[in-house]
């Protein structure tokens, strides 16, 4: 269950990660906006927006209705704006707090490649993990050692004379015990 679980997180780590780098290119040039906020007098909304080269969160309260944006998806050539000084900077990260008589704003920015390497470390690891259990089982299939490689066939005992890795009992293919998983 564990394997599967981590199979399947880690796919979908990859495709987000493909999605980041398709987005981090596009937001080279266009300016892609998601807003909502509810319908009342006061209201309070969030947002996301990709341009250039970072992601951005938006978390809104409106003190006035009418002030606003439309909702929903919408995309633009980029232009210049801003909101401000940052409260807070870090390498990659940057959180703004605007506050005014009309709304309160704060702002997050996180640039591309930063959630592209964390998004990118589980498929990474699951590679590294695939090609570790391929090596294991194609040790054993030879009759080497599943540790050091050293060719285990006419060896007496129960550890490799090499590197002193004691040898797994598995069930053998009519189902009795004894057989080593490295003969």
């Amino acid at each position: 269950m564990k394997r599967w679980l981590f199979h399947v997180a880690a796919l979908v780590f990859l495709v987000c990660c493909l999605a980041l780098s398709a987005l981090w290119v596009r937001s080279a040039s266009w300016m892609d906006t998601y807003t909502a906020s509810s319908d009342s007098y006061e209201s309070a909304g969030w947002g996301v927006m990709s341009a250039d080269g970072e992601l951005s969160f938006h978390l809104a309260y409106l003190k006035f209705a009418s002030d606003r944006n439309v909702e929903g998806w919408s995309h633009h050539k980029v232009e210049s704006w801003g909101v401000g000084d940052p409260v807070y900077v870090f390498p990659g990260f940057r959180l703004y707090d605007d506050t005014d008589y009309r709304s309160d704003f704060m702002h997050v920015y996180i640039a591309y490649p930063w959630l592209i390497y964390l998004f990118a470390a589980l498929p990474i690891l699951w590679c590294f993990a695939a090609y570790r259990r391929r090596r294991i089982q194609q040790r054993r299939r030879r009759g080497l050692c599943t540790a050091c490689g050293y060719d285990l066939q006419g060896s007496e005992g129960n550890s490799c004379p090499e590197c002193g890795t004691v040898r797994q009992q598995a069930a053998n293919p009519n189902g009795t015990e004894g057989a080593y998983n490295s003969l």
